[in-house]
């Protein structure tokens, strides 16, 4: 019998190695989009910080 068993059901040899590609690439987008959401929420939080910033200056100066 030419069957894998994982937790999605048995495969055959060819079937197995297209499922783990498939979770294996599922995983490094997930890091990816992880990563981008990470880096777009920390530049929009220095933007608000120098907004707060720049606002507190303009209101200590006049």
């Amino acid at each position: 019998m030419c069957a894998n068993f994982l937790d999605a059901g048995a495969f055959c040899e060819k079937c197995v190695s297209a499922v783990e590609t498939e979770d294996f690439v599922a995983a490094q987008s997930s890091k990816l989009n992880k990563t981008e959401i990470d880096l777009v929420l920390s530049r929009h939080a220095e933007g608000k910080e120098a907004q707060r910033g720049g606002g507190a200056k303009s209101a200590r100066m006049a």
